[in-house]
């Protein structure tokens, strides 16, 4: 045990440790290179240094980056000939290698050195020169030649991310030195910008403003060097007379002063965790560490090192090693510590000496217990192997706490094993073949999830798989970068199928959508075709056909899952697409169910008509198609009784009220049906719940190519709007041509009549001087009858078949609403198929009692005779009558309406 603590360092009451992580097997000379180091144990980025001459070798000639684990093994290479002079390099929190070229670009690369994305500074490095670009772990620091300073706190990935320029005054000259303060550090929660001013100031910039802190320098002295601790609480300041000064991180607690009499700024300085100073002279071959009360220790290095900075220490890199310098955990301080007498210490050589078959073993574990103190220090044992480097001593430990255990009533047996099993990890990943010298309190700080990423990045998929499985974890993840990883390789498209299918199966929760993504992505189509045949989703599948232009495949699939949502979705892309629409409707046409899917879509939007009218035609659905130019005819109609109904708030309130018939003329006449056409057509091609001519307001339709620009919506006339009209007559042309071709004679016969009504209408508005175009059969008789041409509505009677009573209603009604009486008397002389009661009863609604006695004689049933006069108050006549038929309850029917009457004539 007091061997183990010899090789710890004691500085202002802290013990630290220098551990030889690996001996580094490369032929690397670090004077010709810069290098960048990730942190929790990541690789380092070796570039060379353009600022020294190097002797021309084959090597040195082909300028490269490379990529080396912290035990030396090269892991990737970045071709670098023809790219621009590196101005810093720096690892993003994800694991990513950044690049900042004198170009004005950030480059990217995967630890592997793939090329990931790449982004621009702002023009004004472009315009003004770059002075410095100092990349962080997530954000970089910029200034141009001209002193314009930039800042951004994030790397999106994939995207250019957003430059904040911050303001600050005119300088004459550079900063002396820099520092770049994370968002997560800083007050403002932006980039934070320190620095450091030839007056010994130190200017502290950010969003909010600048401002200049003054840091106790002397004259003529000046920061040349600054250093943010890990937990982001305290800075360290050195300054050109080898001062290193330390605050609070927000300068306003003093802590030290320390004097090194070092008379150059050291090339390297970062703090080892949060309490002591690393700073490394390159002339001298110098590594000091100045603990928190100012004492100092020095280590001894050969050659040119390089200093990783990583949250609880510092790795050291040189020609032949790599090493950790960190505090000691407290766990191992409290055992192996020279006279410890701590509960674990006691506890860990009592298990040692048992190894020697001591008897005194069990009397000093129940002396613990009885103590109450025997968990805890089990617990130690345990954390202090967690916090071990060395298997060895690490198995001793776990011995211990295993041994121990068994004296406890109750303890965690899952924490134990749980912790073993963490332990187990860490060994693994610190292995030469992996590289990865991650600490137990850098795992905590980077979690189980952001090792196995790092892990998937090292492309060692295996070893995440088994900690996948150790632990009791999801391997999706794992098993599709496995797949990724396989499918770039150059195997036969076969051998990856197998291969994928073996490992991953199909019982498996893993998407094989995803996979094939990346297969389309690497140029294997018919790889990606292949795995997408084992993807049950079709929500997966499609989208990826659609990729690939496959658009049978998608549309196949769409339509065996009846997903319509689907079926849409590749409908709409192959009509998008660049192809003919011709062409695009023919292939939709092939399958009925996208065809009629399609077809109810573009039903709902008249803006959408002439399409469906192409899709009519290449389906050879020619009875649809004329459906649908009578239709459009109704439409056109339709778009001009909005226009007029607008204008009257009745209409607009309740368009219930406009007539359904009113844009395609009456066909109620016709025995065999009594619903408008056009309501009746409107209905089966649209099956909407609206009227159609509210969704033409609401859409807002163009109206310039069928009505022509009017002053006053209000004073329209149909009959001013000749292009309007040849539009409708034109469409139901068509559509009557077309019912003709399909051998639809009643269809035919129905349109043909409409244009003949329309042709009627517009004469007669041109004869009787007022509106008729839009009117039913019904309305066109009244309104012809009303200008007293009764000749011309018994041709309207004879051509359209309207029922001979209705006609003769059609007729009484407009000739006594008219007041054409003498003409109503000239046509009773006909013989009336509805009788005479309805002319009586015409003229008394129209206020014309004595009119209506002149067709009371006319009435043959004496009984109703009676009653009529009776009822006008022609009591008289109407007793002569009763008199004369000896009906006694029409004589009763007279006294008692006399009786009631008083004298009011005509009261029915």
């Amino acid at each position: 045990m007091s061997l183990i603590s010899t090789e710890w360092t004691i500085l202002s009451n802290h013990f630290y440790r220098q551990q030889e992580l690996y001996k580094l097997d490369w032929d690397v000379k670090l004077e010709d290179y810069i290098l960048s180091g990730g942190q929790y144990g990541g690789a380092l980025a070796l570039a060379r240094d353009e600022t020294q001459f190097v002797k021309a070798q084959t090597s040195m000639l082909k300028s490269k980056v490379f990529i080396y684990t912290s035990a030396g093994k090269l892991i990737g290479q970045i071709d670098w000939m023809e790219k621009s002079r590196i101005l810093s390099m720096g690892w993003t929190d994800n694991g990513r290698l950044a690049i900042a070229t004198e170009d004005g670009a950030v480059d990217f690369y995967s630890v592997l050195g793939k090329h990931v994305w790449t982004f621009n500074l702002p023009k004004a490095f472009m315009e003004e020169g770059i002075l410095f670009v100092d990349l962080l772990s997530n954000g970089l620091i910029a200034m141009t030649k001209t002193f314009r300073l930039f800042a951004t706190n994030e790397f999106g990935e994939l995207t250019t991310p957003l430059f904040n320029e911050y303001k600050m005054p005119k300088i004459r000259q550079g900063p002396k030195c820099r520092m770049g303060i994370e968002a997560k550090f800083a007050n403002s929660r932006n980039v934070e910008v320190w620095l450091g001013l030839s007056d010994g100031n130190i200017a502290v910039i950010d969003s909010n403003g600048y401002e200049e802190r003054d840091v106790g320098m002397t004259e003529r002295e000046h920061v040349v060097k600054m250093a943010l601790s890990s937990n982001g609480k305290m800075v360290c300041l050195v300054s050109n007379k080898g001062r290193f000064v330390v605050y609070t991180s927000d300068l306003g607690n003093f802590y030290l002063d320390f004097q090194s009499h070092a008379t150059r700024a050291p090339t390297q300085m970062l703090w080892c965790s949060s309490d002591s100073i690393l700073s490394y002279w390159q002339n001298v071959d110098l590594l000091l560490m100045i603990g928190p009360t100012g004492e100092s220790v020095q280590f001894d290095y050969d050659g040119k090192i390089y200093l990783v900075p990583e949250p609880d220490g510092a790795r050291v890199v040189s020609a032949t090693k790599c090493d950790f310098i960190s505090v000691v955990p407290s766990p191992l301080t409290d055992i192996f510590k020279i006279g410890s007498a701590s509960d674990a210490s006691i506890l860990f050589d009592a298990i040692q000496n048992f190894e020697t078959k001591s008897a005194k073993v069990d009397e000093i574990i129940r002396s613990i217990s009885q103590r109450g103190k025997l968990s805890e220090a089990i617990k130690m044992c345990i954390k202090a192997a967690a916090h071990e480097f060395r298997p060895d001593l690490q198995r001793k430990l776990l011995r211990t706490a295993c041994f121990a255990k068994s004296y406890l009533d109750f303890f965690d047996h899952d924490s134990y094993a749980d912790k073993c099993k963490i332990i187990r990890v860490l060994n693994n990943i610190r292995t030469y073949t992996i590289g990865i010298p991650i600490t137990y309190p850098q795992y905590k700080l980077l979690g189980i999830e952001g090792l196995i990423e790092r892990l998937l990045d090292h492309n060692q998929h295996l070893l995440a798989f088994s900690i996948c499985k150790s632990l009791k974890m999801n391997t999706d993840q794992v098993l599709l970068r496995w797949a990724a990883e396989k499918i770039r390789t150059n195997e036969q498209k076969d051998k990856i199928l197998q291969a994928i299918l073996d490992k991953i199966g199909m019982e498996s929760s893993i998407s094989y959508s995803r996979i094939a993504a990346v297969a389309l992505s690497e140029g294997k189509e018919s790889l990606a075709m292949e795995l997408l045949n084992y993807e049950f989703k079709v929500a997966h599948q499609v989208p990826l056909f659609l990729r690939m232009n496959n658009i049978d495949f998608a549309l196949q699939k769409a339509i065996q899952s009846g997903q319509t949502d689907f079926i849409y979705l590749v409908i709409f892309h192959l009509i998008d697409s660049r192809r003919p629409i011709n062409e695009s409707l023919m292939y939709i046409s092939k399958f009925p169910l996208s065809r009629n899917l399609l077809v109810a879509y573009w039903k709902s939007s008249y803006a959408f008509h002439d399409k469906l009218k192409i899709l009519y035609q290449i389906s050879r659905l020619d009875h649809e198609a004329s459906l649908l130019c009578v239709l459009e005819s109704s439409k056109h109609f339709l778009i001009q009784e909005c226009r007029i109904s607008a204008q009257n708030e009745n209409s607009a309130e309740n368009p219930e009220n406009i007539d359904n018939s009113l844009a395609i003329g009456n066909m109620k006449t016709r025995p065999r049906h009594t619903s408008d056409l056009s309501t009746q057509i409107s209905n089966n091609l649209l099956d909407s719940k609206n009227d159609p001519r509210e969704d033409i307001k609401k859409n807002s339709l163009d109206l310039n190519g069928f009505i022509e620009d009017q002053n006053d919506p209000s004073e329209f006339n149909y009959s001013t709007n000749e292009t309007f009209f040849q539009k409708k007559l034109q469409t139901l042309r068509i559509a009557a041509l077309s019912f003709q071709q399909s051998h639809d004679s009643f269809m035919t016969k129905m349109v043909q009549d409409n244009i003949d009504i329309l042709q009627l209408q517009k004469k007669y508005e041109s004869d009787y001087r007022g509106q008729f175009i839009g009117l039913t059969i019904t309305q066109t008789i009244d309104k012809v009858v009303t200008n007293k041409d009764l000749k011309e509505a018994e041709k309207l009677y004879k051509k359209f078949v309207v029922p001979q009573k209705k006609f003769w209603w059609i007729v009484i009604r407009a000739l006594a609403r008219a007041r054409h009486f003498s003409l109503l008397l000239e046509f009773s002389k006909k013989k009336s198929p509805i009788g005479y009661e309805p002319f009586v009863q015409v003229c008394v609604q129209n206020f014309a009692p004595q009119e209506a006695e002149q067709f009371v004689d006319k009435i043959s049933d004496l009984y109703l005779r009676g009653r009529y006069f009776a009822r006008l108050g022609r009591f008289e006549k109407a007793r002569e009558i009763a008199a004369q038929s000896k009906n006694q309850e029409l004589s009763e029917f007279i006294s008692e309406l006399e009786s009631k009457s008083q004298g009011n004539d005509g009261d029915w």
